[in-house]
């Protein structure tokens, strides 16, 4: 374990792009929940316009 701070002291933007990426995957994570719960609400507000035309 020796030398390891130096190493990320000399590059520091491996920590970043550590960081980056990780944070990439949950905000493609998040935006792809996001389109799903937008598809089900537009889905649920259908279904609940054919019904109230009906009654």
């Amino acid at each position: 374990m020796r030398g390891t701070k130096r190493r990320f002291e000399e590059r520091p933007e491996y920590e970043v792009s550590v960081s980056r990426k990780c944070l990439k995957k949950h905000v493609e994570t998040a935006l792809v929940q996001i389109a799903s719960l937008e598809e089900e609400t537009h889905d649920h507000n259908e279904a609940l316009n054919s019904n109230a035309q009906q009654a």
